[in-house]
């Protein structure tokens, strides 16, 4: 079965009237079709967006997203991680949600929208 995602946003009501949203935007396919399919349905979004410094090409993604967030009259809201202690999966994910978080509170947005795809199995849990 088809499913169309923005009509199916619609219907679940996820956003109420012209209430600031936060999207983590990391700039891949899953997350930008998200960004793509709530900026057509609503304006009142903000952009979060985490470098986690692992790659060279990210500080690019950064600057890139920023700079379409400014196109777009889209708030942005970045950070870059530097060096983590322990586990840097488990560490990076705490980072983000608290960044998260601390976006959502700025912008008194009660929402935050992530997009994960069927392999995305350790945020799920």
């Amino acid at each position: 079965m088809k499913v169309d995602l923005k009509t199916f946003v619609k219907k679940k009501k996820y956003i109420d009237g012209n209430e600031p949203v936060v999207i983590a935007l990391s700039g891949g396919v899953d997350s930008m079709v998200l960004f793509n399919i709530l900026y057509s349905l609503h304006y009142n979004i903000i952009i979060a967006h985490v470098n986690h410094n692992k790659r060279f090409a990210s500080f690019d993604e950064y600057e890139e997203l920023k700079e379409m967030a400014l196109h777009k009259n889209v708030p942005f809201e970045g950070i870059t991680l530097d060096e983590l202690e322990g586990n840097f999966q488990e560490e990076s994910r705490n980072r983000r949600f608290e960044f998260f978080v601390e976006v959502a509170k700025k912008h008194n947005a009660t929402k935050v929208f992530l997009a994960h795809h069927a392999d995305d199995q350790i945020e799920t849990i």
